[in-house]
């Protein structure tokens, strides 16, 4: 797989989150985000790999209770920009 066709799954799945409330994200987005860690990895994608993890971490605490739908946008605004400078033909090293 590329990483444009790893960034393009990853809108894709980013894309189903709600714009609020993310409290009642679906558990199998969750594994989803969970799986796409590792990948962003294998393709080259350290940053993201990191970004990834620790969106997927503060949504399961959104819906524990223990973090606010500001958290979860905060991580969504940020990993969404490292797509865009990805996708833009920018390096890893952001």
């Amino acid at each position: 797989m590329t990483i444009e066709e790893f960034c393009e799954k990853l809108v894709k799945l980013l894309s189903g989150l709600p714009a609020s409330g993310f409290n009642g994200v679906d558990d199998s987005v969750m594994a989803d985000l969970d799986s796409y860690a590792p990948v962003a990895e294998e393709v080259g994608m350290k940053q993201g790999k990191k970004l990834i993890e620790n969106l997927s971490g503060v949504l399961k605490n959104c819906k524990k209770g223990a973090s606010a739908d500001e958290n979860v946008s905060i991580r969504l605004t940020a990993l969404d920009f490292y797509i865009k400078k990805i996708k833009s033909g920018s390096t890893e090293d952001l």
